[in-house]
C-alpha cells in the first residue's frame, strides 16, 4: 500500500515495512547468511549497519548474519530510539537524509498513568533537510509541552 506504483510491491511477500520508514527483510531459509533483497522503487534506501545507499527498484545481495535480519531506512526517514537504560531522557535522532527531507511527530508521555488524558504530554516535530547550500539542517520543536521532554540528539546519515 506504501508503494502503489510499484507492481513488484503486490508481490513480495518476504520482507515487512514497519511504518513507512523501516523495511525488515525476513531470513526463511534454514543456515542462509545472504539474502537477495527487492528495495521498493521510487526512493533511496539506506542499510542500517552499514550505512551504505542504494537506489529503489533494484534488487541487493545482503549479509544476514544469525545476530541481526537485514533492515533498510527509506531516504526521509527519522528513526528515534531512546537511550536505555544509560540515560532515559536521552532520544537519538537517527535521520537519513540522502535526496528527501524527513519530519516525524515524537510522543512521549510517563507510560504508566492515564495523565496524558490530562495533556500530561509531550509531542516534538523532528526535521531534517538540506538548505540551499546542501548542508543538513535538524530542529526540534515543541508541539505540546505537558510533559518534560527528551534531550533530543540528531544523528544524520547522508
Amino acid at each position: 500500500y506504501e508503494f502503489p506504483d510499484d507492481p513488484r510491491c503486490a508481490t513480495e511477500s518476504f520482507d515487512i515495512l514497519l511504518g513507512s520508514h523501516l523495511l525488515v527483510a525476513s531470513i526463511l531459509e534454514a543456515g542462509a547468511r545472504t539474502r537477495r533483497v527487492y528495495l521498493p522503487a521510487g526512493v533511496a534506501w539506506c542499510d542500517w549497519y552499514t550505512g551504505e545507499w542504494h537506489a529503489g527498484g533494484t534488487e541487493i545481495d545482503v549479509a544476514a548474519p544469525l545476530d541481526r535480519c537485514p533492515l533498510f531506512v527509506r531516504d526521509g526517514g527519522i528513526i528515534p530510539l531512546r537511550d536505555q537504560p544509560r540515560d532515559p531522557a536521552a532520544v537519538t535522532a537517527h535521520a537519513f537524509v540522502h535526496h528527501v527531507d524527513g519530519a516525524l511527530t515524537l510522543y512521549t508521555d510517563d507510560g504508566d498513568t492515564i495523565g496524558y488524558q490530562r495533556g500530561a504530554y509531550t509531542t516534538l516535530r523532528l526535521t531534517a533537510g538540506r538548505n540551499s547550500a546542501g548542508k543538513i539542517t535538524t530542529n526540534a520543536e515543541t508541539l505540546h509541552d505537558g510533559y518534560p521532554a527528551p534531550r533530543i540528539t540528531f544523528e544524520t546519515h547522508r
